[in-house]
């Protein structure tokens, strides 16, 4: 699931949700798969900022990416490849959205 994406995917996943709640069910829908995957917890976890930008998202959202928190501080899928993945610089070459661009 291109983990080495994954810092930069949920910012945008979270960027996305945020200005276009029509599509939350969609969304849930993805944070729910995303769970699935430990490196992607795992940036999750680590990408702190996007925590305080997820607290204004929906509640049934919030409560998606909490119930994936609560996951990873059980112990499910920790594992040393996902943490590598997490470790890595986010990519110069890699551009964030444009947030005008979907208004």
């Amino acid at each position: 699931a291109q983990a080495a994406h994954a810092p930069v995917g949920w910012e945008f996943l979270i960027g996305f949700a945020a200005k276009k709640p029509i599509y939350r069910a969609h969304v849930q829908k993805i944070f729910r798969v995303l769970s699935q995957s430990a490196p992607w917890r795992d940036a999750y976890q680590h990408r702190t900022d996007l925590h305080a930008k997820a607290a204004a998202l929906n509640e049934d959202l919030q409560a998606a990416l909490s119930a994936m928190l609560q996951e990873q501080g059980a112990g499910a899928g920790a594992d040393a490849p996902a943490a590598a993945v997490v470790a890595a610089p986010i990519r110069a070459d890699i551009a964030l959205p444009d947030w005008a661009s979907i208004e």
